[in-house]
């Protein structure tokens, strides 16, 4: 298989299975809204780190669960790819699942 171009948690999201991108988003949300500002001093240049930290934690909860839905569908149609047979099962899916099935493909060639 080729390797990607770039590492990043991004794409690992992506591999990884859908319901682990909840668990991240849930992860940072605590890390950057209870954690972090705990752990500021109150009277020092980490305290609007802190301020800063407690007011982004929902956009970056948010941005890490939307990758949940893709990862979802990428399993979907990994799935899809494993369990077509013949001709047959191939006619027999919606066109939507096909396209699926079809970019798993190339996917899986490195494409």
């Amino acid at each position: 298989m080729r390797r990607r171009k770039q590492e990043s948690i991004f794409y690992e999201l992506l591999d990884l299975p859908w319901w682990i991108s909840l668990i991240v988003a849930g992860a940072a949300f605590l890390l950057l809204r209870y954690l972090i500002p705990a752990l500021a001093l109150a009277s020092s240049p980490s305290s609007i780190v802190a301020v800063a930290s407690k007011a982004a934690a929902p956009y970056v909860a948010v941005m890490i669960a939307l990758f949940a839905p893709a990862a979802f569908v990428r399993q979907l149609s990994r799935r899809l790819l494993d369990t077509q047979a013949d001709l047959d099962s191939l006619r027999a899916m919606s066109w939507k699942d096909f396209e699926l099935l079809v970019g798993e493909g190339f996917r899986r060639l490195g494409s």
